[in-house]
Formats: structure tokens, sequence, C-alpha cells
């Protein structure tokens, strides 16, 4: 039989009133006017209108804090500022900047948005401001008319000769005149032929090239150059009449010792490139900053290999992306019987592999005797998928792992607007997808128009994530059908619906108590794991601890880890007042022996003792809480109880 149930968690506890604040105005307080050279205030007028959540005025003294950010939802505050503010008829008024100033650059022209938390509750949404804060620049105003605070008069010197109807006729550079210090033509010091003379002029006094023009037009039989020699030999000193070096401009027959070349290394026909090795085929060692090899806008695959005994392609140690490919007509990377990995990338400063826009498979992986696709030691993106028109990343019968990452700086696997599946493994040995060491993301996938992740016949684990920064996994926006699936779809042992219920054909292993999710009267911090609580007398579906023996309002033990959580909202909805209460199943709880030792076995009710259980010597209906599976011989503790109300 299938089981159905809703498993939340309870996420943090916040105030329980809700505080409602309105904006009313915001501006600069008006002045007097500043007297020049005076600094601009920096602060800004801020008023307001504070009631509870049913619109009643509030009075008193709140803590608030005022925070600016650059984004309306999410982010890091820019500044923040915390002051205790007298609320008068829901009223209040305070200057932002008189404690803490703001950055000099905060108000830059960008989107700025105010945040404001009212003892400790954080009120949406945020407010964007508008152009008065940015006024605060204006203080650079005061300077306006002058240079570093200097007037124009202090750059004039009267006891200078600085020339007459604008010709400079005594110049000074310190006390010097600048005639006597610098060439001026027809004087003492200027420059003349004698000086340029056959070597007068130096090579270090010339720049790169300055002479070519001149060594031209001067060459000839006596210019030294000879333009039909090599390195002083003639042409026939390179001729070796011994071997046939081609006719006509075609090389008939090119010879490496006793084997003709052809036989051995890469022929081009048309545009491709074919061969055969013992080796690689193609092999590129680059020193430089470019690519070893790139790949733009290829009609067919991108890449292919086809039959390779160790490696299908091998990079180790790229400084921007091991591979790159753009716009593919076919596949992005097409490997097929590899003897070792498929894809073998090490050492990448950026993405291990990146594709953008192929036709069809970005990836596409078949017949790896080992690893079908590894990626080690990437900086960013371990492999990078982005605008495919089939699937993201395709691995078929790997021998291995279908995909393994290895220490990636940024996400796994990223696959972004694929076509097909987002990420597909058929057939691997060992894990499907196995992510270690992801600084974001193990595997993301955004916009696939099947399945995110779909692995079949995994050897080992079908999805295996390892020490991720953030999500192993996550499911975010919705999908089209179930957020989970396990099994075939004619029978399905396990599934998580995107609607959040969950199916198990196997139940729930581990699983110790089911508790409802109820509000609490007082102070919720007040409460302890283990209390017993009763319904409260003065709110619906709510607890307070008890407080006196046989009480017929008992209903439960406060859970700290409930195996099953029930709630009469959704997650996102919970109540900062709201505590996990044990109804049914196994739980510690707090008991004492003023009714006597508890043994294992003994029915048990509420105490004087607040939160207490004790043992039930009276058989009254209703006030029965559960039966003890440990035992307490005096005083208070905590033993495992198995609740049963009755």
């Amino acid at each position: 039989m299938k089981k159905i149930m809703k498993n939340k968690r309870l996420i943090g506890v916040v105030a329980a009133v809700v505080l409602v604040a309105a904006l009313l105005t915001s501006g600069v307080i008006a002045t007097p006017p500043a007297a020049a050279g005076d600094p601009v205030i920096a602060r800004i007028n801020y008023q307001g209108q504070l009631t509870d959540g049913q619109g009643n005025p509030l009075d008193g003294t709140y803590n608030m804090e005022f925070r600016v950010y650059d984004v309306e939802l999410g982010g890091a505050a820019l500044w923040s500022e915390p002051q205790a503010v007298a609320v008068v008829n829901s009223l209040f008024s305070v200057q932002l900047g008189q404690y803490v100033s703001f950055p000099a650059d905060l108000f830059d022209g960008s989107d700025r948005y105010l945040e404001i938390v009212v003892n400790g509750e954080v009120l949406q949404p945020r407010q964007r401001l508008i152009s008065i804060p940015y006024a605060i620049k204006a203080e650079k105003a005061n300077d306006a008319d002058t240079l570093d605070g200097l007037d124009s008069s202090a750059f004039l010197s009267t006891g200078q000769d600085w020339g007459r109807s604008g010709v400079a006729s005594n110049l000074y550079e310190g006390t010097t005149k600048l005639t006597n210090r610098y060439v001026n033509e027809g004087q003492m010091d200027s420059i003349t032929s004698a000086m340029i003379a056959n070597h007068a002029v130096s090579s270090d006094h010339l720049d790169d090239g300055a002479a070519i023009g001149e060594i031209l037009d001067d060459d000839g039989a006596g210019s030294g150059l000879d333009a039909d020699t090599l390195d002083g030999l003639n042409s026939s000193a390179f001729l070796s009449t011994g071997q046939d070096w081609g006719r006509s401009g075609v090389a008939s027959n090119l010879y490496e010792g006793t084997s003709t070349l052809s036989d051995k290394y890469v022929n081009q026909s048309g545009d491709g490139m074919t061969g055969s090795s013992s080796s690689a085929v193609l092999s590129v060692t680059n020193s430089g900053s470019g690519p070893g090899g790139e790949f733009n806008s290829s009609g067919g695959d991108g890449v292919y290999v086809d039959s390779a005994d160790r490696y299908g392609l091998h990079v180790a140690s790229a400084t921007s992306s091991g591979v790159r490919v753009y716009s593919a007509g076919g596949d992005g990377v097409s490997v097929y019987s590899a003897g070792s990995n498929g894809f073998y990338v090490e050492h990448a400063q950026h993405s291990g592999l990146n594709i953008f826009d192929a036709r069809t498979d970005a990836i596409n992986v078949q017949n790896a005797g080992h690893n079908g696709f590894y990626i080690a030691h990437a900086d960013y993106t371990g492999v990078y998928v982005g605008s495919t028109g089939l699937d993201g990343i395709r691995v078929a019968n790997a021998s291995s792992c279908g995909v393994r990452v290895y220490s990636a700086g940024h996400d796994g696997v990223r696959v972004e607007d694929a076509g097909g599946y987002g990420f597909q493994v058929d057939s691997a040995s060992q894990s499907g997808v196995h992510v270690s060491s992801a600084g974001h993301d193990g595997v993301r996938i955004e916009d696939a128009n099947w399945s995110g992740v779909y692995v079949a016949d995994a050897g080992g684990d079908a999805l295996r994530v390892q020490n991720a920064g953030q999500d192993g996994l996550r499911i975010f926006n919705g999908v089209g059908r179930d957020y989970i699936r396990a099994g075939s779809d004619a029978d399905v042992d396990f599934k998580v619906t995107n609607t959040g219920a969950a199916y198990a054909d196997g139940g729930w292993q581990g699983a110790a108590d089911f508790a409802e999710l109820m509000s609490t009267e007082g102070i919720t911090e007040d409460y302890q794991p283990g209390d017993v609580l009763v319904i409260s007398d003065e709110q619906d579906r709510a607890v307070q601890l008890s407080s006196r023996p046989y009480s017929s309002a008992v209903i439960g033990v406060y859970s700290e880890e409930p195996g099953f959580l029930g709630s009469p909202h959704v997650m996102e909805d919970q109540n900062g007042d709201e505590l996990p209460v044990a109804v049914l199943g196994i739980v510690p709880c707090k008991v004492s022996a003023e009714n006597g030792p508890v043994h294992r076995g003994d029915l048990l009710t509420t105490s004087s003792t607040p939160g207490h259980a004790m043992k039930a010597t009276e058989m009254k209906l209703g006030t029965m809480l559960g039966k003890a599976l440990g035992e307490l011989e005096s005083g208070t503790g905590v033993i495992d109880i198995l609740v049963t109300l009755q």
C-alpha cells in the first residue's frame, strides 16, 4: 500500500506581534543656508507610522534598525544603523546617519532600498529611495569656484615674463632660462650636421626600424644584401636529387627514414584532417595564453572522437576553458568507444568544458572504458552547457562514472535551456553522476524541456554529491511532473510530487514520532523539548505547559526532531510561535517521581510539576499520555515514552 504524508520542518522563530510600517515622507531636513565652505550634514529625515496587524496605533520605545541595500530582495546591507525610537500614537521621526555615518559612495546614483527591522522583525517590502538622499553628494559644490581650495589668483606670477603677443620670449624652469638649457635652432647649443655623421648616431639612439627606409633605398650591388641566398648558401645547396620531393609543387612521396609520411601522419582531404597513429593523432602543447584548440561554428560536430585506445579527449592545465565549443551544427563534443576516459580535463582555470548553442546533444559520450566524462580541479564550473537542441549532456555505457566532477570552484555541472533532458546517463557501471567538492551547486539544471536529470541503469549511485558548498540537489520554481521519482512509470517505488506530497512503497524507516505544528501561549523560547503539553485555555489550536495532575486537556510532548510533521499551512507560512507537538510515537519526555518511581510499562499522566509526566495510579479516561519505555527512581529526568493518548 502506498503512503502519503506532508513532511515539513520547523523554521526559525520570529516575534509574535506583526508590525506594519508605512512611509509618510522621506527627505532632508530643511535648514538655514550654509556658509561657504561649511560641510553638508549627511543625514536623512525619515518619518513613519507603526501599527499592529489590525491597524491599531502603537506607542512606546522600539528597537529599530535601518538598513540600505542595492537590491530589492536578498543581498548584503551596504549600511545599517540601530536606534531606540520613540513612537507616539503610532508616529515616529528619526534622522538616518545620526549615529552611523553613510559611506562616501553609498548614494552614487545606483538603485538603493531601505529596509526596517522593528524589535527583530524585518518589515516587507523594502522601500526604494528616490533622488533626495543622493543630494548628500552636493557637499562637493561648496568648492566649485576653487581648485583644491585655492583661488585662481594663487596661480598667477607677475614677476615672470610669460611672453608677449602669444610668443614666449623668456621662459624659466626654476631660476634658469629654458633657452640656456635646451637646444635652439641657430644658437650655440644647436644640433649640426657634424653631430649626425657616420657612426656619430649609434644603434641605441634609434628606434627599431628607423633606418630601414635608408638601407632599402641604397640596396644594390654595393649594399651587401644578397636576396638569392639563405644564410649565405645558394638554393642548390638544399636540393637532394636522391629523393623524390615532388613534381610541379605537389609532394607525391615524402619520407621519414624508410617510411612514407603519408602512412604515418595527418593527410588533408578537402577541409578535413584524417590519420592514424599509436599515439595521439593531434597533440597541441601551448605555452602562450591562446587556446590549444578552438572550434567555432562547426557545420557538424564541434569535436568528434571515434575508437580511441585511451582518452577520447585529454586536456591538462588550461589557463581558461579546457575545451570550448560554440555554435556546433551537430554535437558539441562527441566521443565514441574510448579505451579510458571519454573526456578528461584537469586543472582548468575556468570551465573544464564550456559548450554553447549546439544543434543536437551538447555532449554525447558512448562506450567509454572508464569515466564517460571526468573533470578535475576546475576553478569555475566543471561542465557548463547552454542552449542545446537536444540533451544538455548524454552519456551511454560508461564502465565507470557517467560524469565525474572533482573540485569545481563553482557549479559541478550546469545546464541551461536544454531542448531534451538536462542531463541523461544510460548504463554507467558506477555512479551515473558523481560530483565531489563543488563550491556552489553539485548539479544545476535550468529550463530543461524533459527531465532535469535522468539516470538509467547505474551500477552505483544514480546521483552522488559530496562536499557541496551549497545545495547538493535543489529543485526550484516547480517542475512539470514530480520533484523526485524512483521506479518505473508502471510501478513507482518513491516520489515527491510537484505539490509536495511524498509517496513511499516501503514506508518510512527511522521515523520515531508524528507531530503536529501548533501555536504556544506565552514566549515560545521558554518551552523545551520533552515538555508535556496540554490544550490552551485561551487560543484555538494552541498549547501550554501542563501544571496539574490528571489533566484531561493533555495533548502530547514537545518533539525536537519529529519523524513526520503535520501543519495546517505550507512551510513558507509557518509562524514564529509554533512548535512540533508529538501526538503519536516514541519521543523523549520529562517525567517526575512525585507519584512514585516510574518503571517500564507504567501508564503516564500529567503531574503538578510544570511540563512533566508522572506515574498514573488512577485510571481516568482522557488523562493518559502514554507508556514509559524507561525508568526513573526519584526526582525528575527525561526518558523515552510511547505517546498513546487515551
